[in-house]
């Protein structure tokens, strides 16, 4: 991390000072036996500092077994060892924090076919949802939202598969279905 966040910080300010307003998005490194970018315990010590703070987003990733088939997800204690994965490496930034930071979780995904992945990607969304510490409560006030997201990937095929089926026109309804309730509202 210590090797990875100064270079984003040079080049963040580098392009924020072309150009103010773009979003600078920082992802985790891939250390500790966790997804690459995925652990951002070194923000802990380590900040990324931009001249324009605002801009900065942290980012990281999360898959199901499709992608690679991490030791947590055949503990005993999955899903709920997931918190204990996901709290130190990343979700501490913004979870019971006095002062959040700025993180979306910018890629997770799986084709969903085996059911150890179905509830990997429910105990993620509820994670992602408020439930930090996977007990079935929400955590955030009502005037909190969750974690921001973004699929990993539209375009079929590939390991996660995609949102849209083989003839890029149709949408795989099973994952519209967990996705659904973490749905923003469309803008009209």
């Amino acid at each position: 991390w210590t090797i990875w966040f100064a270079a984003a910080e040079r080049i963040g300010n580098a392009i924020l000072a072309v150009n103010p307003s773009l979003l600078i998005i920082v992802e985790g490194s891939g250390e500790n036996q966790v997804w690459w970018g995925s652990n951002l315990y070194g923000v802990i010590t380590n900040p990324v500092i931009l001249n324009i703070q605002e801009q900065l987003l942290y980012s990281v990733h999360d898959y199901g077994t499709s992608v690679f088939p991490q030791a947590y997800m055949f503990d005993p204690a999955f899903p709920t060892i997931l918190k204990d994965i996901w709290t130190p490496y990343w979700a501490y930034l913004f979870v019971n924090n006095p002062n959040p930071r700025a993180i979306f979780v910018g890629e997770f995904g799986d084709p969903l076919t085996l059911n150890i992945n179905k509830v990997w990607m429910q105990t993620l969304l509820n994670f992602m949802n408020g439930d930090w510490f996977l007990n079935g409560q929400n955590q955030l006030k009502p005037d909190e939202k969750g974690l921001s997201w973004t699929y990993w990937t539209v375009n079929p095929g590939g390991d996660t598969s995609g949102i849209l089926n083989d003839d890029w026109v149709t949408v795989d309804q099973n994952k519209l279905n967990f996705l659904r309730s973490s749905l923003a509202p469309l803008l009209t």
